[in-house]
């Protein structure tokens, strides 16, 4: 799963995602939880982080419980709660793939 609210940016991290396996994109947070908890089944999410996405994080703990949290963004002190790795923009197609690989195992 991949949320984030840049066309441009979402496309690019889409492509390199694609590597993965099988990709959902949301251009938004309600968007994504919506698709939760419709059944959607989710291993690792991509999440744009902004305070705007901590519903998101708790409906994807809730519901999938063994989902893996991939959160980018601007540079933090700290991991975001409930985020299990957290990547500092700009973000490197090789250590968003590293980090897909290491939490998806």
């Amino acid at each position: 799963m991949l949320v984030d609210a840049s066309t441009l940016r979402k496309s690019h991290l889409l492509e390199i995602l694609q590597g993965s396996g099988e990709v959902a994109a949301f251009d938004s947070p309600t968007k994504a939880g919506n698709a939760i908890k419709r059944g959607t089944a989710v291993d690792v999410a991509v999440i744009e982080y902004r305070v705007s996405v901590t519903p998101l994080i708790r409906t994807l703990r809730n519901k999938l419980s063994k989902v893996k949290i991939v959160a980018f963004g601007a540079p933090r002190r700290e991991v975001p709660l409930g985020v299990d790795l957290y990547l500092t923009q700009p973000i490197l197609a090789s250590e968003l793939n590293a980090a897909v690989v290491r939490l998806g195992s």
